[in-house]
Formats: C-alpha cells, structure tokens, sequence
C-alpha cells in the first residue's frame, strides 16, 4: 500500500509538472502569434547583441526617432552607421543625434549637436529651419538652466520671427520671454509677453499648434496658483479644457493624452475651487477625478492640495503609500517623484500628529536627495567625458583637411589682411580726425552756451542792482518834491485827485521794494541751511523766518514767485529731488522722497509730476538715455 500511495503521488507530481509545461508553451505560443510582427525588432536586438552588421533597410533617421525611447543602444547604433556611411546631410546627422540624445536627458551632449547645426549655411540660409533650431536651443538651455544662452536664442529668434512675419515662431520667442521676465521678479510683464504668446498662437495654422497651447496653458496655471491668482487659474483651465477635448490637427497624435490631461484638469479645478471658497463645485470635480484616478497614477500628486485643504490625511496617505510601493517594485525609487512622495507622506503624518513616522519620512527624504544628487553628479561627469572623447575624435579627422586647407588659403589670406589692414588703418586716421573735429567744435559750442549764460545771469544782476538804485533815487526826489510844493488847496479838482494818487503810487513802490528785499533774505537763509528738507516745516516756519504775518507771507510770495506758501516749499523740496536724482541715480525714489521732506511716496509722484510733467524715473531715465 505505500509502494502504492508514493507510485500514486509521484505520478501525480509529474502530471502537475508536464500540465506547468503544457501551459508555459501554450503561453509561448500564444505570445509569439500576438507579436509575430515584432519578431524582426526582437531579431535586431539579438544582432546588437551579436555585433552583426545592421541591414540598409533600418539606416534612416525615421528609425533613429523610432528607437530613441524603446531601444537606445540601437538608435545610437544606427546614429554611428549614418554618420559613417554619410547617409544624411551633416546638417541633417547633427540635428538627429541632437533629438535623440535629448529626448534621453543627455542635454549637453544634445547642445553641442545643436550649436553645430545652427553654424552650417544650410541652417542660416533657410529661415524655417533656423528658427526651428534656435527653438530646440532654447528648449535644451532651459533644461539646463542656462538663462545667458536661453535669452540669446530667445532674442534671435524674436527678431527674425518678427522679421519673417512667422506668427508661431514669435509666440514660441514671447513665451519664453516672459518666462525668463516672470522668474527675474517682474511678474506683470511677463504675464503680459505670456499672455500675448498664447494669443498668437491660437490664431496660427502651425502644426504643433495645440502641442504648444497645452505647455503654455499648463505653464501659466502653475504661476497663477503659486501667485495664489485662482480667478485666473479658473479662466486658464477653461482655456486649457478647450485645447484638450478638440480635436487636434495636422500634430501627430499621442495615444492616453486626452485621458492624462483631463485627470489633471480635474484635480486643478478641484483645487482653485476649493481655494476660492466653492466647496460643492470643489467635490464634484474630486469625484471625477477619482473616477480615473487609476489611469496615469504618477499624476495623483496634483489633488493632493486639495487633500490637504479638506485634512482628508488618510486618504493622502493610502494614495501615496501604494505609488510608493508600485516605484519600489519597479526598481524607480530614486528620482524627483519618489521626493514628492516621501515628502508628501512626511507632511500627512505631521498634520495627523504621527510625528515618528513623519520623521521616518523626512529622513528618507534627506537620504534621497543626497543620492539623486550624486547620481546626476556622476551621470554630468560621465556625459562631459563622453563628449570630450567624441570632440577629440571629430578634431583628429578634421585636423589633416584642415591643414591642407589652410595651406591653400594662407597666402591670399595674408595679402587680404594686408589690404584689410591698410584700408583699416586708413579709415581709422580719418574716423579720428573727423571725431577730434567734432569734439572741439562741440566743447566749443558748449563753453560759449555756458559763458553766454553767465553773461546773462550777471547782466541781470547788475540790471536789478540799478533798477533798484534808480527806484530809491526817485523815491527821494518824489519826497523832497511833495516837502517843497506850495499849498494848493485853491486849485482845481483834477489837481487834488492827482495829489492823492501821487502818495499811493509811491507806497506802492517801496512796498513791493521791501516786499523783494524780504523774499531775498528769506531764500538766502532758506538756500544756505534748507529747513525745508524737514517733513514738519510748514508755512508757520516760513512766517517765522521771513518775519512776517501770514497775510503778508502770501503777498510777498505771489509777488515774487507767483505761488502759496504751501507751493513755495514744496516746489523747494523737488528741486532738491532733481539734484538728488542727478547727483544719485542709485537711490531709490521712496528714499529720495524721504531725504527731500516729502516722505508720502504717493504724494511725492504727484506733486513732482505735476511740477515736471513727468514721474521721478521718467526724469531719471532721461537722464541717462541723455
């Protein structure tokens, strides 16, 4: 019986195995009929393995894009075989090993392609082309962050899309713009060049029309809700939603787009409505968004605000944990959204009141960082080294034509310079005289403005220091004159009117002579200490000063200078701004209007406007445009 029961159990152990067999080659017979047409991708990949020559059938450029994401090492392959057999333009190589290397994150490798590109005559002769170039400079500078070369590219390709009239190029070129405009701290501006872009855009034919919307879109919203602008975050969904859901054109398609990008949607709008106080709304897009929130999990980080604005910490917690263990199933735990995650998870088991697990989180955190840190340390380190070993190569090829050449060309090239040289030299000569000509007659035009001025200026002086000599000697004879008249009570009317208006007249006159002489010992004192640069000096202060009343403080000034008291001393003030800004054009207004008495930034843009016709930095802008 036990023989019996181990045969019986034995024969039962190897039906259970020939049964595993039978359905591993039912499986492997059901694959190989499902990807039949993939037999040859798999058979090109056991030739790379092999060293095997590569068949003419694959050496195009189509298949170098076609392999850049699902076999690198063969789209590099097939990069090498083109360039060695010449298959393409080098223009043409230089900008297809650029994308290719791009698209894999290797972004100097892909610049240096791209700067070559740019410097053939093929690019710079065709406009489309070298806009199209300077738009993936842009791009890889970016990734970089690279802003002196990206603003370079940025300002080639604005003035030659304006110049062309290409309406896709220029949105591409204000874009980024703005960009760079908004991220250096003026924010309204670039959201003006932004918002511009996005307009040209949508009245475009460009191919990549609405690939190009939904960065811009999806670019904006970012800034609006950092900017806590949820109105407008509102409008730019709305926006965005439109692009999504319509049916694109001539772009080519991308399979689970449209599906990605309205689970974002949702979790945005979920979001903004929740900021902006509409909770129903709010929970309605949040139950959308959990109807796909299966698809595209890496994408669930954006509800998470939301999350946390409803304290909903457990369900935080669960959607991050199981991203978590999905990426460290996969092997893909250190990068950028495994630090969303684990930061994501520290913040959730604070606000719970967790704080050990909090902690273990952040310590991951830290740990993370450091090795991503590292490994992007090392991977810049290996792909220098790489394009220097590529560089050197390209320069021993080009190193023998390059001497043969430049044997060929080298004595016209001396006798050109030498033409060059003395042609150079001769103009040079005459640029100098003709500029030494300039300047003395200029500096000669200036001195006899300045001296004319200062003939002026004096001959003023001397012409009020008679006028006034002479008012005070006809002052004195009208005295001894009115002391010496007989009286003539018996004359006629006219002559008694004429009496009467006699006195008055020359009180008039010594009034107004007092009246200067006040206002000159005034402004002396006020020139020489400048009490009006204090914010409490009022007009009481000028009446103590001038010694006067304020009845005659005001008659005094509009006789003089036509204006109030109040006018007076701000007028003061202001010239004293104008020396400021000339003298420190590195002040800033606000403390310009301090230093000057007027410490009410408002009301010193409105009194120097008024007085000048223009704002402080207009007047100071002038300055130095002058």
């Amino acid at each position: 019986m036990k023989r019996q029961e181990q045969f019986h159990c034995r024969f039962l152990d190897y039906r259970l195995l020939g049964s595993c067999l039978l359905s591993c080659l039912l499986i492997c017979l059901a694959r190989t009929t499902l990807h039949a047409s993939e037999s040859n991708f798999n058979a090109l990949n056991d030739t790379i393995a092999a060293d095997v020559a590569l068949p003419d059938s694959l050496l195009t450029d189509d298949n170098v894009y076609r392999y850049t994401f699902s076999n690198f090492p063969l789209a590099c392959r097939i990069m090498d075989e083109l360039r060695i057999r010449k298959l393409l333009p080098t223009h043409r190589l230089d900008i297809t090993e650029g994308d290719l290397y791009f698209n894999n994150g290797h972004y100097r490798h892909a610049l240096k392609n791209y700067r070559r590109a740019l410097e053939s005559d093929s690019i710079r002769q065709n406009d489309d082309e070298y806009m199209d170039q300077l738009h993936r400079l842009i791009s890889t500078y970016d990734c970089l962050h690279n802003e002196v070369g990206k603003a370079e590219c940025v300002n080639l390709l604005l003035d030659k899309a304006k110049a062309t009239g290409n309406q896709p190029m220029h949105s591409i070129a204000l874009f980024n713009l703005g960009k760079m405009i908004y991220y250096q701290g003026n924010k309204s501006q670039g959201y003006e060049y932004m918002h511009q872009a996005v307009d040209l855009m949508l009245h475009t034919d460009y191919e990549y029309k609405y690939d190009n919307l939904r960065y811009n879109y999806n670019t904006l919203l970012v800034m609006l809700q950092r900017d806590k602008l949820y109105e407008e975050a509102l409008s730019t969904l709305d926006a965005l939603q439109s692009v999504v859901t319509r049916k694109q054109g001539g772009e080519p398609q991308m399979q689970g787009l449209e599906q990605k990008e309205l689970k974002a949607l949702y979790a945005h709008r979920a979001v903004v409505l929740q900021r902006l106080g509409r909770h129903k709304e709010a929970e309605e897009f949040y139950k959308k968004f959990l109807t796909v929130s299966h698809v595209h999990s890496r994408d669930n980080y954006l509800i998470m605000p939301y999350l946390f604005d409803r304290r909903m910490y457990d369900e935080i917690i669960r959607m991050n944990a199981t991203r978590e263990q999905f990426l460290i199933s996969q092997r893909d735990s250190v990068n950028y959204h495994m630090v969303t995650i684990k930061r994501t998870l520290g913040e959730a088991y604070a606000s719970k009141g967790d704080y050990r697990r909090s902690t273990h989180y952040y310590k991951q955190l830290s740990i993370l960082c450091d090795s991503i840190k590292k490994r992007e340390e090392r991977n810049t380190a290996l792909e220098l080294a790489a394009i220097y070993d590529t560089t050197e190569k390209e320069a021993l090829l080009q190193q023998q034509a390059n001497e043969l050449r430049e044997r060929n060309i080298l004595l016209i090239s001396a006798i050109c310079i030498m033409l060059l040289l003395c042609a150079g030299l001769a103009l040079i000569v005459r640029y100098t005289l003709n500029i030494r000509r300039k300047n003395r007659a200029m500096a000669r035009s200036i001195n006899e403005e300045m001296n004319s001025k200062k003939r002026l200026s004096e001959s003023r002086d001397t012409i009020n220091a008679l006028q006034q000599k002479i008012e005070q000697m006809k002052t004195a004879a009208e005295c001894r004159q009115e002391d010496n008249m007989p009286d003539l009570q018996d004359h006629g009317t006219e002559d008694d009117e004429e009496k009467d208006n006699e006195p008055k007249r020359e009180y008039n006159t010594l009034e107004q002579i007092e009246n200067r002489r006040i206002f000159d010992l005034m402004e002396g004192i006020l020139s020489k200490q400048s009490p009006y640069l204090d914010p409490k000096f009022s007009r009481h202060d000028l009446c103590m000063l001038s010694g006067t009343n304020r009845t005659r403080l005001n008659v005094i000034l509009m006789q003089c200078t036509g204006v109030s008291s109040t006018a007076y001393i701000n007028n003061l003030r202001l010239e004293h701004a104008v020396e400021l800004i000339r003298e420190h054009p590195e002040y800033i207004i606000s403390h310009i209007a301090e230093e000057c008495g007027l410490p009410n930034a408002s009301t010193f843009h409105r009194l120097f406007r008024e007085r000048y016709d223009m704002t402080p930095n207009e007047y100071r802008n002038a300055i130095f445009e002058k």
